[in-house]
């Protein structure tokens, strides 16, 4: 378990550092005086946003800790204005629809960081999990994720260690594998924000850490934007395969008729209906 003080510059993308931080483990964050002055937070908002920072990563101090049996139930159930589908383990769901159309604000909710009305996870609310049961079960990858400077295995291992057999198969998952052996490997070293990697490739990254998590629950926001076809479709393909019983549900614009989906929700009508199938079909 990591325990230690990380210290953080107020420059550059705030959010991105306090949610690689949190997920690290830390148990807390330094800031100098002079970057205060220097900059539009005061103390109690670089607090709150720690904070929210800490509700997306595992809880450092139960890492390893035994997962109790589920309540006998439906495993995820969306009832809102705006979608409603269930899902069992082993299924994965699409959620498409325009920009600004809510994908990411459901992906919150579900994942106990919004609102959670009309959301079910194994018979209950999200917040009414206690945080670490629900941390381990449940995986978010936002849009943006943050990349401190170290290693590509410590980037990897930021919120529990694994050996390197793990961390070369989650790697090939993400088709990242061959990149990071031609680059020197896992002691490979990253500077601030995963610079020395593409944009492409840092996300990549991001969503091996998250298939290390091994949650009942992963949820992915965008996960192959900016990735050729060719590669999006193996990224996905490597997602499904590293967690064969895990649900999914990934927001997205391109990429729902890739085969790993069982179901797609369109956030403009509240319908849901399965791959093949070009009729909505009621949750109920």
């Amino acid at each position: 378990m990591k325990t230690s003080i990380a210290t953080v510059s107020l420059s550059g993308n705030l959010t991105e550092k306090l949610t690689a931080i949190a997920a690290a483990g830390f148990d807390g964050i330094e800031i100098f005086e002079q970057d205060f002055i220097a900059s539009d937070f005061s103390p109690a908002e670089v607090g709150r946003m720690a904070g929210a920072a800490a509700r997306l990563a595992l809880d450092p101090a139960v890492p390893d800790a035994p997962r109790p049996p589920l309540p006998p139930s439906p495993s995820l159930v969306v009832d809102r204005p705006e979608a409603r589908f269930t899902l069992a383990p082993g299924e994965a769901l699409a959620l498409t629809g325009p920009s600004g159309a809510g994908k990411s604000l459901l992906l919150l909710a579900i994942a106990g960081l919004g609102p959670g009305a009309g959301i079910g996870l194994h018979g209950r609310r999200p917040e009414a999990w206690d945080e670490a049961s629900l941390r381990r079960r449940v995986t978010l990858l936002p849009q943006r994720s943050g990349m401190m400077a170290g290693t590509i295995r410590e980037a990897l291992t930021l919120a529990a260690d694994h050996d390197d057999a793990a961390l070369w198969r989650v790697l090939e998952a993400v088709a990242l594998r061959e990149t990071i052996m031609a680059r020197g490997g896992l002691d490979t070293r990253l500077g601030e924000g995963g610079s020395g990697l593409s944009g492409g490739q840092s996300r990549r990254l991001a969503i091996a850490r998250a298939l290390l998590n091994a949650p009942d629950l992963l949820l992915l926001d965008e996960p192959t934007e900016g990735l050729d076809p060719a590669t999006a479709a193996a990224v996905l393909s490597g997602i499904r395969a590293a967690l064969p019983q895990a649900m999914l549900v990934v927001a997205l614009h391109r990429g729902a008729d890739h085969p790993i989906f069982d179901w797609t929700c369109r956030l403009d009508g509240g319908n849901w209906r399965p791959r093949e199938d070009s009729n909505p079909q009621p949750s109920d």
